[in-house]
């Protein structure tokens, strides 16, 4: 990346294309990348002696294929690398080392894009011609796993008038030489824009058409020091004016790259603005039939805080993907990448952002997943290791051990519903490994299930039927907040009969809780330290009854996450359309299940509650704003699904 004003500028051309499949032609053979990052600290030298040739080695190309990527773009300063004038003869050890990063590449089956990455804004344009015929003999007879960008970012008022003229003699003198291998053209930005539209149409089938994509601009180069706000920090992604900072007094006055930014930021600052230009390029690629790539993006990360970076990643790649568009991050090791804030060392299997890993699609090396988190058994015959029961069974009841009728084992628990509207079976988790309460939060982001298993010996009108499912966690000040799920006839059957409970964690609700005659409201209940699990009733239609329990546990096994297209159908749900303005229908299969919609970051913001068999229903989501979210019904497994809202 340049640390330039002009760079700065053309930073700001967050554009995005699409085609529906991405497959580049050379040599008559079909390649095809789609997810990458730029090595911007392996060649980005100013003399081809300082670049460290073996900073980049077969171990590491192997774990950036481990990763899931396919491609990498390696940005060069190759106009500091050459002789004076009038041969522009390139440094020989730069060809060395291009060569050992180009075998590196193709024998790790990785696509790599040759960038050269800056030239000096002049009206002389000969030593560009030199170094890209010298490039194209150079490297002409390897495998199509290679590509040839022109120039990053194009700028300055000579190039802007001229690039597009320029751009087509290059290619047609590349072609002179090397007739196979792809190369990568783009255009100069004007007010944000990429000026696609101005360049003319090439006639060469082989091109690939690259934008880069930081929008918006306040946000992801907050605090970056070669730009006017880099003393900025705070922004919100998308904007919100209740978080939104004022604009530094230092900056009133700065114009289009300093207040200015501050001032369009309500407009610039949300998701239906980057949907928006990424649409724009979109139409371009459409109108002119060509193959589009985002080259570069991403997030500045030392102003801020990660899980906001993360988001933004996370919104970025989802919407390339969704249409379709092949995408380089910006960058891997350095203030942009992979690793976590303030590495020195980029150590692999300590230091990575395994968030944004996740966030943006990348496979998370195994080193970080040590294994599938172990169910935790809280009652089979027994309570479970480090747990005790205690009841408050209501007047005239009991609940107790029953020795005779169990659904697994030799025993359960028996509960004789008193004749008051209130009584608990009550769980006290303790971590024997740690020593503290259960921290089920790994088990909540992964779908996990509370199960256990239910009989009545006495029938009851489904109608009256009302208990509740408490996860309780107490803070440091003895407030005990709540997680509810409330349990009716479409979990607990009164026929006599043991079944089956299951309930996915993310159904419990967060409704706050009174505690010595004061309501504390919602959204403090943690995850991380859950206190008690306790089983409740609620009114006196129960009295009297006998409920049995057995087998208590927090689970994997009945929840199988997958994520598909919303055009696919499966055993348990669909929806029509994929891409809706306002309205869509839902319809369920054989199983019930929870309905829900999550935003990209995982908040739920429709819950549409239990849903019977072979329901179908219309969804109207005018109340949301565009974006991409997922729809996910928990039945007997969990599928979720991609709704993109674009109004």
């Amino acid at each position: 990346m340049a640390i330039s004003k002009l760079h700065i500028n053309i930073l700001l051309s967050l554009l995005l294309l699409t085609l529906p499949t991405f497959s580049l032609e050379a040599n008559s053979n079909a390649n095809f990348f789609n997810k990458g990052v730029n090595l911007s600290d392996w060649f980005l030298a100013e003399k081809a002696v300082d670049i460290k040739k073996e900073k980049y080695n077969y171990s590491e190309f192997y774990r950036l294929g481990k990763f899931g990527i396919n491609v990498v773009r390696l940005p060069i300063r190759m106009t500091s690398m050459t002789s004076e004038s009038p041969n522009y003869t390139i440094d020989p050890v730069l060809l060395d080392k291009l060569d050992w990063a180009l075998d590196l590449a193709e024998n790790a089956g990785i696509h790599i894009i040759i960038d050269n990455h800056g030239f000096p804004l002049t009206n002389e344009n000969t030593k560009l011609f030199k170094i890209w015929k010298q490039i194209a003999t150079h490297c002409k007879d390897r495998s199509a796993l290679i590509y040839y960008e022109l120039m990053n970012e194009p700028g300055g008022e000579f190039l802007k008038a001229n690039w597009g003229t320029i751009q087509g003699a290059l290619i047609d003198s590349i072609r002179a030489i090397d007739k196979t291998h792809t190369i990568v053209v783009t255009a100069t930005v004007t007010d944000g824009k990429i000026d696609f539209d101005k360049l003319p149409v090439y006639t060469d089938n082989n091109l690939i058409y690259t934008f880069h994509f930081y929008k918006p601009f306040l946000f992801t180069h907050q605090g970056a020091w070669w730009t006017q706000i880099k003393n900025v920090s705070g922004i919100p992604f998308p904007y919100n004016s209740s978080t939104m900072p004022e604009c530094p007094a230092e900056l009133i006055g700065t114009g289009e790259w300093g207040d200015q930014l501050f001032y369009n930021y309500p407009t610039e600052g949300t998701v239906d603005k980057m949907m928006q230009y990424i649409d724009e390029v979109v139409n371009f690629s459409k109108t002119r039939n060509v193959k589009i790539w985002c080259g570069e993006f991403g997030v500045y990360m030392n102003a801020v805080k990660n899980d906001e970076r993360v988001k933004w990643y996370k919104l970025t790649t989802d919407y390339l993907n969704l249409r379709n568009i092949p995408w380089t991050m910006w960058d891997y090791r350095n203030t942009f990448g992979l690793f976590v804030k303030g590495t020195v060392n980029y150590n692999f299997d300590k230091e990575l952002n395994v968030p944004l890993l996740e966030a943006i699609g990348f496979n998370v090396p195994a080193i970080y997943n040590p294994g599938p988190l172990p169910t935790i058994p809280i009652y089979t015959d027994t309570p479970g290791a480090y747990i005790s029961t205690y009841f408050w069974p209501n007047e005239g009841g009991t609940i107790a051990e029953n020795n005779i009728d169990s659904f697994e084992g030799s025993k359960s628990i028996e509960w004789k519903v008193g004749s008051k509207p209130y009584g608990d079976l009550v769980f006290n988790l303790w971590n024997r490994f740690t020593e503290s309460p259960f921290d089920l939060s790994q088990y909540y982001t992964n779908q996990a299930s509370l199960e256990f298993s239910f009989k009545s010996s006495t029938i009851i009108d489904p109608a009256k039927i009302n208990m509740t499912c408490k996860l309780i966690n107490y803070n440091s000040q003895g407030i005990p907040y709540e997680s509810v799920f409330d349990l009716t006839s479409t979990q607990l059957t009164f026929d006599g009969n043991w079944h089956e409970v299951i309930i996915p964690l993310s159904t419990f609700k967060n409704k706050g809780t009174y505690h010595n005659g004061t309501f504390y409201p919602e959204g403090n209940f943690k995850w991380t330290n859950i206190n008690k699990l306790k089983i409740s009733t609620r009114n006196i239609d129960l009295a009297g009854s006998l409920l049995y329990f057995d087998d208590f546990k927090i689970n994997f096994n009945h929840v199988t996450t997958t994520t598909s297209d919303l055009s696919l159908k499966n055993n348990h749900f669909f929806i029509t359309p994929t891409l809706i303005n306002t309205n869509a229908v839902i319809e369920t299969g054989e199983k019930p299940g929870v309905l829900q919609v999550l935003d990209s970051m995982g908040k739920i913001v429709h819950d549409f509650g239990m849903i019977h068999p072979n329901t179908k229903l219309q969804w109207n989501s005018s109340h949301l704003p565009n974006g991409i979210y997922l729809c996910r019904f928990a039945s007997i497994t969990c599928e979720t699904k991609k709704i993109i809202i674009r109004k």
